[in-house]
């Protein structure tokens, strides 16, 4: 698992957030268990997304589900 400070974590310069852009640390295989990241949507009014990622068979589809 990919865990902040550790090696392998950092985002790579092509694809690193512009200033203000929130980065979410999610500690399990879904984006939202266990984070902020529905409240965040709904607050900024964001109703569709786009979803990528490296384990799209976990992660990602974790996330869709």
């Amino acid at each position: 698992m990919l865990v902040r400070g550790e090696a392998g974590w950092e985002i790579i310069p092509e694809l690193a957030p512009q200033p203000g852009e929130p980065i979410i640390d999610k500690p399990g295989k879904g984006s939202f268990c266990a984070t902020d990241l529905e409240l965040l949507l709904r607050v900024r009014g964001i109703e569709n997304l786009v979803l990528t990622g490296i384990t799209t068979d976990v992660c990602v589809h974790t996330t869709m589900a």
